[in-house]
């Protein structure tokens, strides 16, 4: 959850959900690091532990039988067949996709990071988006409650759009 006076207040260099920064001349990551977006097989195998791992944490839990997939639909709101297709190499992972899948797993900023590293650079608190998907990742918010945020601060509705 972000405070809306502080969201309001602050000055950002960019707008929206900015897929390749660095080919715009716009960094994301401290020190002019340029991402290592052209990793996307370790992007995919990484995704991929996360949901074996987050999958068998999810069923332990709650004590349900459910796909791995299953359970990134729904705590994610990321289709099956979207997040087989992601994982496969089949479908162009975006970052409003990393964005609810890291928010909706509750991964840690260094997890998610790492993620956001491998496809286009990681958070940036001066790009709007990127300062709402820290916050929610930093106080754990639900997937549904972000996907509002997304929506209040940024005009942007990840229901709607494209994963």
């Amino acid at each position: 959850m972000i405070n809306e006076f502080e969201f309001r207040k602050q000055r950002f260099e960019t707008y929206g959900i900015i897929e390749q920064t660095y080919e715009r001349g716009l960094s994301r990551v401290p020190g002019d690091r340029p991402p290592d977006n052209q990793d996307l097989i370790a992007l995919r195998e990484n995704m991929r532990n996360i949901i074996w791992e987050k999958a068998d944490e999810y069923r332990e839990e709650n004590r349900v039988k459910i796909s791995d997939f299953g359970i990134i639909e729904l705590c994610c709101r990321i289709p099956t067949d979207t997040v087989k297709k992601a994982v496969n190499g089949r479908y162009k992972v975006t970052r409003n996709f990393l964005a609810k899948f890291s928010v909706g797993l509750k991964l840690d900023l260094d997890a998610a990071n790492k993620l956001f590293r491998f496809h286009s650079g990681e958070l940036n608190l001066t790009n709007d988006f990127d300062y709402v998907v820290y916050y929610a990742l930093k106080t754990k918010d639900d997937i549904d409650f972000f996907i509002e945020e997304v929506e209040k601060y940024i005009g942007i509705n990840l229901d709607r759009d494209k994963a």
